[in-house]
């Protein structure tokens, strides 16, 4: 969220758990306890960034999508897009997909003062643009953390994850808010 905010977008942040034990991490923005699929922190935003509990990606794809005006990213384990039929009746837009393989542990873990590293699930972007049609063909893309290309673009524009890889995946164009990454 600190890079959504650096980079000038409007803030808010949101958790069914209170998250904010270090003060400077959401020192800058407004942060809900509140949850998301029962009471947003907005009536509405530009757009919703979130990182869901992965058993309820479904619930929260739907949910920001009513809360969003301009499109929605939502972080999805890679492996359960084959089942998730579900996204036919969606604007799914594009699907990017992370490499190098990034690693998230569970909060108890970094809280725990361990470090992340050796990762083996795969994860992807979900971004649905609420002006795509219902059941239209996404597009598959790779974003890379080094900044190296992606090779499935036919601009050969240059991708690269910042700390926030989702706004340079085109998604948070005037507001941002979502559920605080709960790693």
């Amino acid at each position: 969220m600190q890079g959504a905010k650096a980079a000038g977008y409007g803030v808010i942040g949101a958790d069914i758990v209170d998250r904010r034990s270090d003060p400077d991490a959401f020192a800058d923005f407004p942060f809900v306890v509140c949850d998301f699929l029962q009471r947003s922190p907005v009536r509405s935003a530009w757009s919703v960034v979130c990182n869901p509990p992965f058993d309820h990606v479904r619930e929260f794809c739907e949910r920001a999508l009513d809360i969003a005006i301009h499109k929605v990213a939502v972080l999805m384990p890679l492996c359960r897009i084959v089942a998730a039929h579900w996204l036919e009746n969606l604007p799914l837009e594009t699907v990017w997909v992370l490499t190098p393989r990034p690693s998230m542990p569970p909060a108890s873990y970094i809280a725990a003062g361990k470090r992340p590293g050796g990762g083996r699930p795969d994860y992807c972007w979900l971004i649905f643009a609420k002006q795509s049609p219902t059941g239209a063909q996404p597009k598959l893309r790779r974003l890379h953390r080094d900044g190296r290309p992606d090779e499935s673009s036919k601009s050969n524009s240059r991708m690269r994850a910042t700390e926030f890889p989702a706004l340079e995946a085109g998604i948070a164009d005037r507001t941002y808010s979502g559920q605080v990454p709960t790693r």
